[in-house]
């Protein structure tokens, strides 16, 4: 695996693909970031955006390493082999997308998959509760998502401490490029997280890492950057 971080640059096939993706449409990033892997059979990718005062960047985890000849971008890369034990504790970050099936009504039925936040704020609305109250609810909601004992499971990880969300953002974004009709329309929200982990299996934990956390992946979310705690 090859983690790479990619700065574009104003000359960075100037269209209307990369305007969208500048102003943080989800599906235009990675679209954009596609044509670094258009050589490779291989062109699966996890990415995370961000915007800071020093401009947007993208995190960028691949199987194949990225196209280094690429004009209008800084990048650099370098191989992804975390040399982990049991009971190494690490800092994360990680930009989710929270969802979960529920129980079907009938036997032998699978239930409707939704989106974690809203489906509790939807529930606590019902019960009447306080704006403030559906915020906290839903912020709950989140962490009882990724600190599941299923999920530390089946990364193979302990939660130190309940994870703290630092941002939540519902998304819209559509396929088509005009923007005119509601074909093609994805919604899906993000959340960001942090806290603190420890690792319990360290071969599991780096296929989850690699595969990525969550649903939503090819629209930003799933990566989860690690670094060791002080």
């Amino acid at each position: 695996m090859f983690l790479s971080r990619i700065k574009p640059e104003p000359g960075f096939v100037v269209s209307q693909l990369t305007e969208r993706a500048n102003a943080g449409d989800a599906y235009a990033q990675h679209q954009l970031l596609w044509q670094l892997f258009a050589t490779h059979k291989n062109r699966g990718f996890l990415f995370r955006y961000e915007q800071s005062a020093q401009g947007l960047c993208y995190y960028v985890l691949s199987s194949s390493e990225p196209e280094q000849d690429v004009a209008g971008i800084s990048l650099s890369c370098k191989p992804f082999m975390p040399k982990l034990s049991a009971g190494d504790v690490l800092a994360y970050n990680l930009r989710a997308n929270p969802t979960r099936m529920l129980k079907a009504e009938k036997m032998g039925k699978r239930g409707p998959r939704v989106d974690v936040l809203m489906h509790a704020k939807h529930l606590a609305r019902e019960a009447g509760e306080s704006s403030d109250k559906v915020e906290a609810l839903q912020y709950q909601a989140a962490r009882d998502w990724l600190s599941s004992a299923h999920r530390q499971e089946a990364m193979g990880v302990e939660f130190i401490s309940e994870p703290e969300v630092t941002e939540y953002q519902q998304h819209q974004v559509r396929k088509a490029s005009n923007g005119k009709s509601n074909r093609g329309l994805i919604q899906f929200s993000s959340v960001n997280f942090q806290g603190l982990l420890r690792v319990v299996e360290p071969s599991r934990f780096i296929d989850s890492l690699n595969q990525g956390i969550g649903r939503a992946k090819s629209m930003g979310c799933g990566l989860m950057m690690i670094r060791r705690a002080n």
